[in-house]
């Protein structure tokens, strides 16, 4: 899915306004790298864990996508045994633009209204938010949003000919370091029967809808707390 508008220009108009198996890369050969199940940019901008471990068994299956613009480094990775399961992970360099890195209220906010807006296309109900606390993961500090989005489950099951709706869930985390902005996206459909199951995280006593979110899908948590700035 490409990324048409930059959070760079979202802002601004604010402002005015190991020989593992290899996964699928649809879109060529992979520019970037995968070793021993963290994925690198061609830039080494960022570094961050494959959502399916070399050892899974699925591994294969991962479907990888890339895209670079000139101040930009986005991978998508999108789980094809499991319909609207996936994962992206985007660094802009506002510093190399000549841009001022806003603060993360503001980065969120681009961020959910980009790639927010890229899902509300495809679906007639607009993306809801839930909630947000500062979090933070290994070494890096950010902003985690948890959104939702009543969504057709028609294209994402077509040949089951189901009419139902399905709820998406989006959780969103949001980090800046030495003038770059890091953007974690995980998206998957939640009161779905005929959906893959979750790969279910652990199990939380805690009424936190992010909490519940978090244990209700496993890889999302670990996949967002991998991620690093640089070659780390």
């Amino acid at each position: 899915m490409r990324a048409r508008g930059l959070l760079a220009l979202c802002l601004l108009l604010a402002g005015c306004a190991g020989a593992p198996p290899t996964p699928l890369v649809p879109t060529g050969p992979l520019q970037g790298r995968l070793e021993h199940g963290t994925y690198h940019d061609m830039r080494d901008w960022f570094g961050v864990a494959s959502p399916i471990a070399p050892e899974d068994p699925d591994y294969p299956t991962l479907a990888v996508n890339e895209e670079y613009e000139a101040h930009i480094s986005f991978a998508t990775f999108v789980l094809t045994r499991a319909p609207g399961e996936f994962y992206r992970a985007y660094v802009e360099d506002f510093a190399g633009g000549g841009h001022a890195v806003p603060g993360l209220d503001g980065v969120a906010d681009a961020a959910v209204n980009l790639f927010g807006g890229q899902e509300a296309k495809q679906r007639a109900e607009p993306v809801r938010f839930v909630a947000e606390r500062r979090w933070q993961a290994g070494k890096t500090y950010g902003l985690l949003r948890l959104y939702t989005e009543r969504a057709p489950i028609e294209p994402l099951l077509a040949n089951l000919g189901m009419g139902e709706d399905y709820t998406a869930y989006m959780l969103m985390y949001v980090t800046v370091q030495g003038g770059k902005v890091g953007m974690l996206w995980a998206e998957w459909p939640g009161d779905c029967k005929p959906c893959t199951p979750l790969q279910p995280g652990p199990a939380t006593a805690s009424q936190d809808p992010i909490d519940q979110a978090l244990a209700a899908n496993g890889r999302a948590a670990p996949f967002m707390a991998s991620f690093r700035f640089g070659k780390d």
